[in-house]
């Protein structure tokens, strides 16, 4: 008589793992910058600090500090306008990388109260998140400190403290006079170019939008691996083509591109004719 196998016995797969020489392996900083952008279409968020005392998260904003008077990295900014609801310090006293976090340390080394927000924005500093509250005045309207009594002076003293370990002074600027005079915008620029050329690690806060996506300015079509998100099929062939080049460049790109000639209107008749010529 023949004996019976018993099917019901469980074996230990072995695990295989795959060749490290494979060509359609992705290096692994590439495989880290396409989990941060799947996380991020995902709905998820950066990294955020951990809490402090002085820290303030979202949906806390509505404290005892919400009146208190409000600093935001854009007031300092050298690479922002004078005015216009930018920048209020000279451009000599003028900080080259500020963030909410160089503020509050400052605002600590003052020995003065004040909330950190870091995820709070001002309008035309997107990139830049983050801002500080600090209790400037009494309930009576009497300034705490008799040597900082308005805003305007908090900003100036916190400058101060922040230029020389924020980039250090900004660097001289070029002569107006070659520039247009009806706007500041066309100094700007040059400025700005200018500025982020310094060396400087931190230009922007870990938990900036631009930092987090890692997106900003990136030419796609060509970075490392471009050609491995291709065949992922239609939605690796949309990211590898896509190109989030700089402005001014794609201006000089169509600048360069011979002018495409105008058809010509063409009437009701003709137009008949052309459709029975297509048949």
């Amino acid at each position: 008589m023949a004996e019976e196998f018993d099917d019901d016995t469980d074996f230990a797969l072995p695990d295989v793992s795959p060749p490290s020489g494979s060509q359609n392996a992705m290096p692994p900083a590439q495989m880290e910058m396409m989990q941060q952008m799947m996380q991020q279409m995902q709905g998820g968020t950066a990294p955020r600090p951990p809490p402090s005392s002085n820290v303030v998260m979202d949906g806390e904003e509505d404290g005892p500090h919400k009146h208190w008077t409000c600093i935001y990295p854009i007031y300092m900014d050298a690479k922002r306008r004078y005015r216009h609801g930018c920048r209020r310090v000279p451009y000599s006293k003028a900080v080259l990388f500020p963030n909410s976090q160089y503020i509050s340390n400052a605002a600590k080394k003052l020995n003065m109260e004040f909330r950190h927000e870091p995820y709070r924005t001002h309008p035309q500093d997107w990139e830049n998140p983050g801002r500080v509250k600090v209790r400037l005045f009494h309930e009576d309207g009497k300034p705490i400190r008799a040597d900082i009594p308005t805003k305007q002076k908090l900003i100036e003293v916190m400058a101060t403290l922040l230029q020389p370990h924020a980039g250090g002074t900004p660097p001289p600027l070029a002569d107006r006079a070659t520039y247009s005079k009806k706007s500041s915008r066309a100094a700007l620029r040059p400025r700005q170019r200018v500025i982020r050329s310094v060396p400087f690690a931190e230009q922007l806060p870990p938990h900036s939008p631009v930092v987090a996506t890692g997106l900003l300015n990136m030419d796609m079509a060509k970075m490392p691996g471009a050609e491995a998100l291709k065949s992922m099929g239609p939605l690796g062939s949309m990211m590898s083509s896509m190109g989030l080049g700089d402005d001014e460049e794609a201006e000089a790109t169509a600048a360069a591109a011979p002018p495409q000639r105008q058809q010509p209107a063409l009437g009701r008749r003709q137009r008949k004719r052309v459709v029975r010529i297509g048949r």
